[in-house]
Formats: structure tokens, C-alpha cells, sequence
């Protein structure tokens, strides 16, 4: 803990969300979100701020998908940072109904 869930808003912000050790959301305390999203179109980096107990995008996803996400986390600005890359696809799995990037069908 603390776990991080990465989700696409339908607007195509960004939102980051922490959870502690038992999967119960917690507010941001101190930690640094960036984001790259790795778009055919380009590069788009995504900075985050405190919003709703979640950390949010200013900017959002370039349309389209099929393209790579690379989200840092840091648990202090002096912190080591914590990479987590992301195939992102929004089109919905027909099996578990998520959106691809957070499918949990087996196989993915």
C-alpha cells in the first residue's frame, strides 16, 4: 500500500486514485503524479492536481488509441519514482465490459 488505479473519465482526463491496504480509498498526501501518453499523433505529457480525494489530469488523452501511457508515481518529491506503462485501448472488452487498457479477462 498504497495501491494506485489508473482510469480514463469520459471527458478523457486522467484520474489517479490511492488505496491503502485494504482497498479503501485515501486522499493524496504528498504525492507526485506524472504522466506521458505516447500518441501516434505525439507526445502529450500530463501533469496532475488534488481534486474530489483522487489526483486528476490538467490536460487529457489525445484521441484515438492503441497507444502506450507511461504513468510516474513518487511518494515525495524526493522520492524514487514508480513506472507503470499502460496499453491503452478505450474500446470495451465484451467478456468483462471494462474498457481494453483495464480489462481483467484472462489472457490480457
Amino acid at each position: 500500500a498504497p495501491h494506485v488505479e489508473f482510469l480514463v473519465a469520459p471527458d478523457r482526463a486522467v484520474v489517479v486514485t490511492f488505496y491503502d491496504a485494504e482497498l479503501r480509498p485515501v486522499a493524496p498526501a504528498g504525492q507526485v503524479v506524472t504522466a506521458v501518453a505516447e500518441a501516434p499523433a505525439g507526445r502529450a505529457d500530463l501533469a496532475f492536481a488534488a481534486k474530489d480525494g483522487a489526483l486528476v489530469s490538467s490536460a487529457r488523452l489525445p484521441e484515438g488509441d492503441g497507444y502506450r501511457v507511461v504513468l510516474q508515481v513518487r511518494d515525495s518529491a524526493q522520492a524514487r519514482p514508480k513506472n507503470y506503462r499502460i496499453e491503452f485501448r478505450a474500446e470495451i472488452c465484451g467478456e468483462c465490459r471494462r474498457a481494453e487498457y483495464a480489462c481483467v479477462c484472462a489472457g490480457h
